[in-house]
C-alpha cells in the first residue's frame, strides 16, 4: 500500500514473495495460536504445547514427516531441538504477555 506500518505491529510484508523476489528479512519461526495450544514453526520443525492432555507437547520434524505423524518430543536424540523451542515459545509469550498460555508452560 506504500504506507509506514505502526511501529507496534509486529508482521513483515510479504510484498517481495509476492512479486516473485526474496524477503530483505526472514522470521526465525512463525507462531501460531489455537483455542487448546500454542505453537512455534521453525524452517525444520513444528513444536506444539497443548493446555492439557495425556502428551501435551508435540516436536515434528517437517521435512523428515511433513504429514506430522510421528511426535519427537520424547525422543531423547531431539532433546537439543526441544528445549530451543520451549525457549522461543516461551520468549514469545513473554513479550506478547499472552496470559492464557503462561498458564501451561512447561
Amino acid at each position: 500500500a506504500g504506507i509506514e506500518p505502526p511501529a507496534a505491529l509486529h508482521g513483515c510484508s510479504a510484498r517481495p514473495m509476492a512479486e516473485g523476489r526474496s524477503p530483505s528479512t526472514l522470521r526465525e519461526y512463525v507462531p501460531v495460536e489455537t483455542q487448546f495450544g500454542r505453537s512455534i514453526v521453525t524452517k525444520r520443525y513444528k513444536y506444539n504445547l497443548y493446555d492439557s492432555g495425556a502428551h501435551r507437547e508435540q516436536l515434528t520434524d517437517l521435512e523428515a514427516d511433513p504429514g506430522e505423524m510421528n511426535n519427537l518430543a520424547e525422543d531423547e536424540k531431539h532433546r537439543d531441538v526441544l528445549k530451543a523451542h520451549r525457549a522461543l515459545l516461551r520468549d514469545w509469550i513473554g513479550r506478547n504477555s499472552d496470559a492464557t498460555a503462561e498458564k501451561y508452560l512447561v
